[in-house]
């Protein structure tokens, strides 16, 4: 028997407009229709795949308020290219995506 766990490896259905990029060291990089965020994931306590320049590319990144364990409060640090709302895709629907006050996207 092997010492290690295996990674998981979760798929997500054809015709969705989301990528999990990576996770790790209480994080997670994601892409929601064009938009790339960094944002907290405390549950997500291993160590990432990517590189740290993969990180690096995220155009949103949230930063908590210092004490906040949750990491549902602070701000957002986007890029000049993010708009407020962006087109995303699921199958045949299309809708908006955007940065919430508190950590999500919506």
């Amino acid at each position: 028997m092997s010492d290690k766990t295996p990674s998981p490896i979760l798929m997500v259905p054809q015709g969705v407009d989301y990528k999990l990029l990576d996770s790790g060291n209480g994080r997670k990089l994601e892409q929601l229709g064009g938009v790339v965020s960094d944002r907290p994931e405390p549950q997500a306590v291993w160590a990432p795949k990517l590189p740290a320049k993969d990180w690096d590319n995220a155009v949103a990144v949230f930063a908590p308020k210092a004490g906040d364990e949750d990491g549902d409060g602070g701000n957002w640090d986007v890029a000049d290219s993010v708009p407020d709302k962006w087109e995303v895709r699921y199958n045949n629907l299309t809708f908006y995506g955007r940065l919430t006050p508190f950590r999500h996207l919506g």
